[in-house]
């Protein structure tokens, strides 16, 4: 309020123009950062005479004469809006949560500059897992964004920043606007997987290995808020190559750069995938080379017991998933897939063996097929 009267007196020169500028711009970065670690705010919010979300909207819609100095102030209020709709305690009211998301869509097409577009972006992400249902009808301006953005007609790879943010968002909305997104499932799937296979590591730049192996776990991530949003079985047909490639990816990533968080990401797709297909199309994602790789690395690690919970909850999910329920018939998935006499073994446990929770359990059974044990968590 100090700055406009100051520009107010001095008759809104450019100088005093980028002072104001700077002041707001200072104010939303410095409102977000006590935001984000949890700084009592109640004493200066009770100071405040108009209410907090207005107050950023109005730095949000404000215009500048210097470009740069404009996207500065709309990038640092976008994000001190992010970081309230994030902080359930300031007691954002519905409506004004609504507004702000409506606010936010609608600027989103104007920044171009990759790091301010991919925090957009999030903050947009965030919108879409707070108001869920709520967020139908502001999808389609955001979709053409990331479209646009990941599918980079030249045939160059999309920014790494920009497209890991472009396809956590995508599987954002994916989740808040469900049978909504069902026209835009193949396009998804297919634009995430091209995506993806445009990255090629550098393996003598390490950061830009980290960079791409990140990309690749927001793209897993995607294609599991995708399948999750379908609410039949998902129709594998024309998607088993693209899943295929996707897996290939992280089959592809040096050991170094095969972190953790990516292998989670891609168990947690082969759990999805498997949740929506049932145990009785198991073997067409079973089958995949690349997820049978993943899966015996997976079991490796848990044998090592260095596995946190989380993956061995991830593996018996898969185990559950994959398999008839226990009350059933005792069923082995031996799966002759491509008519070599040669059995699959995807599993070859029945259903009443007892799993211990922290080791790979290996168990010879008459046909020789071997018992695995498998946990998830996404």
């Amino acid at each position: 309020k100090a700055a406009e009267q100051e520009m107010n007196e001095v008759g809104g020169g450019q100088v005093c123009d980028t002072f104001v500028v700077g002041i707001r711009s200072g104010s939303c970065g410095c409102l977000s950062y006590l935001i984000d670690r949890d700084a009592d705010l109640s004493l200066g919010l009770g100071l405040v005479d108009e209410d907090l979300m207005q107050l950023l909207l109005s730095a949000l819609n404000c215009n500048y004469k210097d470009s740069r100095a404009h996207w500065d102030a709309k990038e640092e209020a976008l994000m001190a809006i992010g970081s309230v709709i994030n902080h359930g305690s300031l007691g954002v009211e519905q409506e004004k949560v609504a507004e702000a998301m409506e606010q936010v869509v609608k600027h989103l097409p104007g920044f171009a500059e990759n790091e301010r577009l991919a925090n957009v972006i999030q903050v947009v992400g965030d919108f879409c897992r707070l108001m869920h249902d709520g967020f139908t009808g502001q999808e389609e301006t955001v979709l053409k964004v990331i479209f646009k953005r990941l599918e980079a007609k030249d045939g160059k790879a999309t920014n790494r920043v920009v497209a890991a943010a472009c396809l956590e968002c995508l599987g954002d909305i994916a989740l808040a606007v469900r049978g909504a997104f069902d026209k835009h499932i193949e396009t998804s799937i297919n634009l995430v997987v091209a995506s993806l296979r445009k990255y090629g590591i550098d393996h003598k730049d390490p950061d830009t290995g980290n960079e791409i192996a990140s990309v690749i776990q927001c793209g897993l991530g995607a294609l599991s808020c995708i399948v999750q949003s379908v609410p039949e079985p998902l129709t594998l047909g024309g998607h088993i190559g693209n899943l295929q490639r996707a897996f290939a990816k992280v089959t592809e990533l040096p050991s170094y750069h095969r972190t953790e968080a990516v292998c989670t990401a891609a168990l947690g797709l082969v759990l999805d995938l498997l949740t929506s297909v049932g145990y009785t199309e198991a073997n067409s994602i079973l089958s995949i080379e690349e997820v049978r790789i993943l899966l015996d690395e997976a079991e490796q690690y848990a044998a090592e017991g260095d596995a946190p919970q989380h993956v061995l909850d991830l593996l018996d999910s898969i185990f559950e998933a994959s398999n008839p329920p226990p009350e059933g018939e005792a069923g082995v998935h031996n799966v002759d897939d491509d008519g070599d006499g040669e059995i699959l073994d995807l599993w070859g446990a029945s259903p009443d063996l007892e799993w211990d929770h922290h080791a790979v359990v290996g168990q010879q059974d008459d046909d020789d097929t071997v018992g695995h044990h498998h946990h998830h968590h996404h």
